[in-house]
């Protein structure tokens, strides 16, 4: 989910049988190590528990959009943004 989901994005991954949530993740400029590392931990212990494989993604918009110094201020950003995390 997104905070400001107004296109009401939902993961395409899952509601079928034989399919999975392929990656779970974040999408702030802000790093913090100490809850990657419990959703990490949480991922890892789905993964083995259902024979899984999702990832976590740390999206960081100053990487994704530098030429707007991480601002997400046009609808085509908006839309990279919401498939990334789909």
């Amino acid at each position: 989910f997104h905070h400001s989901n107004s296109m009401e994005v939902r993961s395409t991954d899952t509601g079928e049988e034989g399919r999975s949530v392929r990656s779970v993740g974040v999408h702030t400029v802000h790093r913090d190590p100490t809850f990657y590392d419990v959703v990490k931990r949480a991922i890892r212990r789905d993964n083995e528990a259902r024979g899984n494989s999702a990832t976590f993604l740390h999206l960081d918009p100053q990487k994704l959009f530098e030429l707007t110094e991480g601002r997400v201020i046009t609808p085509q950003q908006t839309d990279i943004l919401y498939q990334q995390l789909a």
